[in-house]
């Protein structure tokens, strides 16, 4: 029971010391390529999403040039498994051969990154909006919450729009933080465009899970302990009382006993 007790300690202090991988990561800023292969891998298997992951595997990148100073950043915020997100990658995988000169395409995975939903909460702000649905697309100052098909021809009119202003007069949000207001949004609501999911609630419940897992094993190794111990010490009183018990009946046996042969004694004096 000790050598549980101590295992099940050391766990503990492991995730004490080490914490719980992947709840509250630097911000990480996942390139064009990087965004396309890792919607692949997650879809995939996904038979209804086989027309937008054809689409990406058959995105011609040998043109595009990541973080190319003389273009545009294109922000996408995301959910590792959000099928409006994958549309939307989809959809920029499909104009990469037209468009792919203008614009760097940068995405932040939210739901699994704390850093990256305040970011994302940050970015909305700045610009009017609530962080409140993925995917959250940004060109220049302007924003696009949520994705659907009837959104393609103003996404690749602001792209040039953008591109086309001058290097001084572009607009990149993430060199306006400073103005971002410390609000978050509460909105539950939903649309056909966009998926929600609170990325803070999602990391405290990993933590929140362990812990529940961790103090219930101890819980009950206590509990276990505690029983053995009463169970053991009810034994005892009651293996004492009934030695005690055994004794007090056997004195009126030994005189009984004990009369009986004195009397035969005499007896056999007498003769």
């Amino acid at each position: 029971m000790k050598k549980k007790f101590i295992a099940v300690f050391l766990v503990t202090l492991s995730f004490l010391l080490i914490g719980v991988p992947n709840v509250s990561a630097k911000e990480k800023m996942t390139n064009f390529k990087e965004t396309v292969d890792e919607e692949i891998s997650t879809f995939e298997s996904n038979s209804d999403a086989k027309e937008f992951v054809d689409t990406m595997k058959n995105a011609d990148f040998t043109g595009y040039k990541e973080d190319d100073p003389n273009k545009i950043n294109v922000y996408i915020f995301r959910g590792s498994t959000c099928g409006y997100c994958l549309k939307a990658v989809s959809f920029f995988s499909s104009i990469i051969k037209d468009y792919g000169k203008y614009f760097n395409l940068k995405t932040y995975e939210v739901w699994n990154n704390q850093d990256n939903s305040e970011l994302f909460s940050k970015v909305a702000s700045v610009l009017g909006d609530s962080a409140d649905g993925v995917p959250y697309i940004v060109i220049g100052d302007k924003s696009f919450s949520g994705y659907a098909s009837s959104m393609d021809s103003d996404i690749e009119k602001q792209i040039k729009a953008e591109y086309d202003k001058k290097k001084s007069e572009r607009y990149d949000v993430m060199d306006h933080l400073d103005k971002a207001k410390a609000t978050t949004s509460d909105d539950t609501s939903s649309d056909d465009t966009t998926a929600k999911k609170t990325s803070k609630s999602s990391s405290l419940s990993v933590i929140d899970f362990w812990f529940i897992i961790i103090v219930i094993i101890l819980a009950d190794i206590i509990y276990t302990e505690l029983r053995v111990r009463s169970v053991k010490k009810y034994a005892e009183k009651e293996i004492n009382e009934i030695k005690k018990a055994s004794k007090k009946a056997e004195e009126p046996v030994k005189k009984a006993v004990k009369k009986v042969q004195e009397k035969h004694k005499k007896k056999a004096v007498k003769k």
